[in-house]
């Protein structure tokens, strides 16, 4: 076997060696993404929230008067709340006034110029952007806030 064959040979292996390695990492980071989502949902579904069904765009215009789980890809609450909150969703915007506190887990939460929070807002996400109000504290993890 020449030079060249096998230098393409040993180029050959070492690509498949990262291509499979990178196939188990990207896997196990989606199962652990996975698994924190679940364990999120646990923990609030065990405080009483109620979870409504998955969308992909979810805009909630009615009242909500007990503690729910909102999921989607993208979430817009413009009703009122006469308590908690939960969102998961990779974006989120609140319209409406919430009388109780916010959980989010996601990319980015944004409470409009009309959003009020009379609660706290716990975040685990990219950005917070606070055009409203919020009385409570804004706490958790997050990466820039605008």
């Amino acid at each position: 076997m020449g030079v060249g064959a096998k230098l393409g040979l040993g180029c050959g292996i070492g690509c498949l060696t990262l291509l499979v390695i990178t196939g188990v990492v990207g896997y196990l980071g989606v199962r652990y993404v996975i698994a924190k989502i679940d364990g999120f949902k646990r923990e609030l579904v065990a405080r009483g929230f109620e979870e409504q069904p998955a969308q992909q765009l979810l805009e909630v215009r009615d009242e909500i008067t007990r503690p729910v789980l909102l999921v989607g890809q993208f979430v817009r609450v413009y009703g009122d709340c006469h308590t908690n909150v939960a969102i998961l969703a990779q974006v989120a915007e609140i319209h409406g006034t919430i009388a109780g506190d916010v959980y989010f887990r996601g990319q980015v939460l944004t409470i409009s110029p009309k959003g009020h929070v009379h609660g706290d807002v716990d975040v685990y996400c990219q950005a917070v952007n606070i055009q409203g109000t919020v009385d409570g504290e804004v706490r958790g993890t997050w990466l820039e806030r605008q």
